[in-house]
């Protein structure tokens, strides 16, 4: 999901099973990439008889314009939920230009 306000965008990508050390968001010219690695479980002594889903890797890709700043994306993982906020530049901001009298 993506969400966009007045300061920004915020991206919320859901990883199940990836754990924050096995993100990995880079942004090269004007690609965001987000990567997750989900690593392999194994129970000592056991067989997998059914799995909900395969352990395996995620990968996405955005492209952003120069209205974001990149120097100052800011990402943040919680309970299998990454996410990343990515901030207006400055002149892409709106801004409130003074009308004056005279």
């Amino acid at each position: 999901d993506i969400y966009e306000d007045e300061e920004g965008l915020t991206l919320i990508a859901d990883l199940p099973g990836v754990p924050p050390e096995g993100v990995h968001v880079n942004v090269e010219k004007e690609t965001l990439t987000v990567k997750g690695s989900v690593p392999e479980q194994k129970l000592e002594g056991g067989d997998v008889v059914y799995s909900e889903y395969q352990t395996g890797d995620y990968e996405r890709a955005f492209t952003i314009s120069h209205a974001v700043d990149a120097s100052k994306i800011e990402a943040a993982m919680k309970d299998g939920v990454l996410t990343l906020r990515l901030p207006k530049a400055e002149q892409a901001k709106e801004r409130k230009i003074p009308v004056r009298s005279g």
